[in-house]
């Protein structure tokens, strides 16, 4: 329970950066960075992978009770771990394109400096759907 109010409390932070004034403070601009995007995404991701494998113990002790549930289950979590792989890999890939960008046009190299984009922040919107 916790768990998921934390990757609620995280998601709707993380959508909720880009809202405000047009004239965003300094502070305000360094929350919206690639380096924040990551922490709410490990975040999430921790969480999802905690959940994934008391699930995934909770199906193996219905391994010799109920071998047919046990195999639609199983593979039931195997495909949602498939996709959140793959969410996982267009996040960090967006990142790289967008942390590539920057650095060509900017020279800056710390994640805390550069500012995510909209589809960076795509990506991990899309990634945290799969976490839950």
């Amino acid at each position: 329970m916790i768990t998921r109010l934390f990757i609620a409390f995280i998601t709707i932070v993380v959508t909720l950066l880009p809202v405000g004034c047009a004239n965003q403070s300094a502070e305000r601009v360094s929350e919206r960075t690639i380096a924040a995007s990551n922490v709410a995404v490990d975040a999430a991701l921790k969480a999802f992978y905690l959940k994934y494998a008391k699930d995934e113990k909770a199906n193996e002790a219905t391994r010799t009770e109920d071998p047919g549930g046990y195999l639609e289950r199983q593979n039931a979590l195997l495909l949602k771990h498939g996709k959140v792989s793959d969410g996982l890999d267009k996040y960090q890939a967006t990142v790289r394109v967008t942390v590539a960008a920057f650095i060509a046009a900017h020279g800056e190299t710390s994640p805390s400096v550069i500012p995510t984009t909209a589809d960076v922040d795509l990506a991990a919107a899309s990634l945290f759907a799969l976490t839950r």
